[in-house]
């Protein structure tokens, strides 16, 4: 045996020796049992594992799978069950969070939810403790226990962290709907999945399976699964997402295999990082939860669930109550709670805070009162803010002086907006809601307003009363001009006459209930006071020698004319929702989105002789739209619609509800998802019945993020289409491209009338912290 080691091993050549050096890697890694795999290549050596995942059911007679695809398939097939599976558990939940500032300027203070900053201090700590407790299918009660930390009252930044902790693998979707799961179904389609390594762990198999999207964007992500032989349940889950500013890393960990808490995440790890204008902030995130009672349905009962009847009412699903009750923020009563050790940069952030605390208590200088007050207001100058009163509501305000409201389009030019949200709930769950906007526009030195208010009474049939009331829009009317030019000629001096173009003041009252789950009936009034822009002077000229004009004009035209006109109308409106969804909060009953199509039927009448109104008119409208998911990640919105003015004498205006330009719109899709962008603002006014259609189709995946697959800067890419019938224009069409990215949203459209090119424009917003 010595003699063989002693002997002189000669190697031939460089060929050789390599191969013989891979060989022996190779034997090591199968003694050591760290067996690597690779997905396309390896799997011809793996005989051993493939005989137990045969064994296991992986591969199907028809079709041979490769190992990667028969284990997603079958973790997306278990994957709908198990998240039916636990009906009940208690836990209490420790949240341990830090920020550190590594880059930071004047810019931090237009991001609107950052919390006020300390001068010199760039880390911050915060604890919270609490009790949870779940009923599927996902409602969440939770009381707060302790908390404590170096950041004030009202920290709305560790509130936005907190959401990135809901993550529910088994779910289509991660981060409240932002992100498509890896193992949601029809998921296949978006991601690339590699096995990396099969292994065994507490005597099961175990796989690990990495995933990339096809093409980069903001709602696909990577990272990797571990994924257990025995019942495709997840053990581990990594994965790392961009919204927004916000890059993402988290990691989940879940319970012991074979115990209730199998299915359910036992500890988190979440580091984000922030971006924005030189700013970068760093946060990570450590969550524990401790369960206390679980709750499991077993696995075939999940089935009855899945399948049953399509359930409308959703109160369990849509209902988050608080414990309100007085929080322990005592650092030594809160120690027993944590059940992991603070590090010594996390105690030192403490300590300076307390010296802090201490000295601000031991020096109050005089002019804190005036540093506070100057501090609030450029609060409100510069960042959206909200005000809460125990007994008189909230009131939710944007910055006002933020250029991120503003916006741009080749038709209107440059506007800008403002809006605020009051609310109060009083006893019985009665609501008061208070929405004034407010708005101008630049390029045509325009000023906007409208109050919109709804008083719920009786919150439970949906009983409320509808308010509104604005001034500025304008309306357009040239069948004045038309009457007095036809039967006048050059009888009077038209740059003079200004009946085309009219401010309108308007208020309108509405009584609305829902006798049944999803019609809701209102009936009211409308009224309206439309007064010229520029005054009307009606002066005759003079073109023959004796000063006579040329044409006598026709006195009963004349009399119509006025410079302002008013109307009052009864209002009845039918609204239609299929299947409609709800839940309620309290007594209150609230309405969701539904995937069903919405049927609207407007009627108004307008009665001459009350308030001295002069306007008789009927107006009657048909609207339909409706928003389908037709895949992962993209969407079908459609719009139809339909109107006509009848029983019209004297003079009226032509102004429809449902086929009109909004002077202040909330956001993108109010003014783009269902309307004519190309037509001017006259256009609109311009005849007495319409019919429309439109159409929006919204994915991610159109064009950029394929041009450019490891960009992903677009979050979605919408295709426009639009085909308007009326007298004067048979028909008009209108097509578009629009791109969301996280700070603007940008639309290119080109309108055609009777197939002829009429006119092209770009619209711009800016939609930053806004989605």
């Amino acid at each position: 045996m010595m003699n063989l080691f002693n002997n002189h091993i000669s190697i031939p050549n460089s060929l050789t020796r390599f191969v013989i050096c891979f060989v022996l890697m190779k034997c090591l890694l199968v003694m050591s049992g760290c067996v690597c795999v690779n997905a396309t290549v390896g799997e011809n050596r793996l005989d051993h594992h493939k005989r137990n995942a045969h064994a296991a059911g992986l591969f199907h007679r028809k079709k041979i799978l490769s190992v990667t695809d028969s284990v997603i398939q079958e973790v997306q097939k278990r994957g709908v069950y198990y998240r039916h599976q636990v009906k009940e558990f208690s836990a209490q939940m420790y949240l341990k969070g830090s920020v550190e500032l590594k880059r930071r300027n004047f810019l931090l203070k237009y991001v609107p939810f950052m919390f006020h900053l300390q001068k010199d201090e760039n880390f911050y700590v915060m604890e919270s403790v609490s009790d949870l407790h779940y009923t599927s299918p996902n409602l969440y009660d939770q009381k707060m226990i302790a908390a404590q930390g170096t950041v004030k009252a009202g920290n709305v930044y560790a509130s936005t962290m907190l959401r990135h902790l809901k993550v529910q693998v088994y779910d289509d979707y991660l981060l409240d709907g932002q992100v498509l799961s890896p193992i949601g179904q029809k998921a296949n389609h978006y991601y690339k999945y590699h096995l990396d390594s099969i292994y065994r762990t507490q005597g099961n198999i175990a796989y690990k399976i990495s995933f990339t999207p096809v093409n980069s964007s903001y709602q696909l992500a990577r990272g990797y699964l571990v994924v257990s032989g025995g019942n495709w349940s997840v053990r581990e889950f990594y994965f790392k997402a961009k919204t927004d500013f916000f890059e993402i890393s988290n990691l989940v960990n879940y319970g012991e295999l074979g115990t209730k808490k199998e299915l359910l995440p036992t500890d988190f790890d979440v580091w984000i990082t922030f971006r924005f204008l030189k700013n970068k902030l760093y946060g990570a995130y450590t969550a524990k939860i401790d369960y206390k009672e679980i709750d499991v349905d077993p696995y075939l009962s999940c089935d009855i669930t899945i399948h049953k009847k399509r359930q409308l009412d959703m109160s369990k699903a849509y209902t988050l109550s608080l414990d309100k009750q007085e929080v322990c923020v005592d650092s030594a009563v809160f120690a027993k709670y944590r059940p992991i050790p603070l590090n010594s940069e996390e105690l030192a952030c403490y300590q300076r805070y307390k010296k802090h605390a201490d000295f601000e208590l031991e020096y109050p200088e005089t002019k804190t009162k005036n540093v506070n007050f100057w501090g609030e207001v450029s609060d409100r100058l510069l960042r959206s803010y909200t005000f809460d009163w125990k007994k008189a509501g909230s009131l939710k305000g944007s910055a006002i002086f933020n250029p991120f409201y503003l916006s741009y389009d080749g038709k209107n030019g440059l506007s800008y907006k403002q809006r605020f949200k009051y609310n109060r709930i009083f006893t019985g769950d009665r609501l008061l809601r208070v929405s004034p906007k407010v708005g101008y526009n630049f390029t045509h030195k325009e000023f906007y307003w409208d109050l919109y208010s709804e008083w719920y009474y009786a919150p439970k049939w949906n009983a409320a009363i509808l308010m509104e009331v604005g001034w500025g829009n304008r309306i357009y009317n040239s069948q004045l001009v038309d009457m007095l030019r036809e039967s006048s000629g050059d009888t009077f001096d038209w740059d003079q006459i200004n009946l085309s173009t009219f401010k309108d003041r308007h208020l309108s009252i509405l009584h609305e209930v829902e006798p049944w789950n999803g019609v809701k009936i209102a009936a009211g009034f409308i009224g309206h006071n439309r007064t010229e822009v520029n005054k009307t002077k009606l002066v005759i000229t003079d073109d023959t020698d004796d000063g006579a004009s040329s044409k006598p004009y026709d006195p009963e035209i004349v009399s119509q004319l006025q410079h302002s006109y008013c109307s009052f109308s009864p209002r009845v409106r039918i609204k239609w929702v299929p299947y409609q969804s709800y839940y309620y909060d309290g007594f209150r009953k609230v309405n969701l989105d539904s995937n069903s199509p919405t049927f609207t039927l407007d009627w108004e009448r307008a009665l001459p002789g009350v308030f001295n109104c002069s306007m008789q008119y009927e107006r009657w409208e048909f609207d339909m739209q409706q928003r389908l998911r037709v895949a992962p990640l993209t969407d079908l919105y459609y719009r139809f619609g339909a109107g006509v003015y009848t029983n019209h004498k004297n003079t009226y205006f032509a102004d429809f509800l449902y086929f009109s330009k909004n002077n202040l719109p909330s956001g993108w899709n109010d003014d783009i998802s269902g309307n004519f962008y190309q037509l001017n603002r006259s256009d609109f006014n311009s005849s007495d019945k319409y019919i429309r259609a439109n159409m929006t189709y919204q994915s991610p995946f159109l064009l950029f993020n394929r041009l450019f697959p490891k960009r992903g800067f677009t979050l979605s890419e919408r295709l426009y289409c639009g085909v308007l019938y009326t007298p004067l224009m048979s028909p008009y069409s209108e097509f578009g491209y629009g791109m969301a990215t996280s700070v603007f949203d940008m639309g290119f459209f080109v309108g055609f009338e009777k197939s002829k090119f009429q006119s092209c424009g770009v619209k711009f917003t800016f939609e930053l912290f806004s989605r």
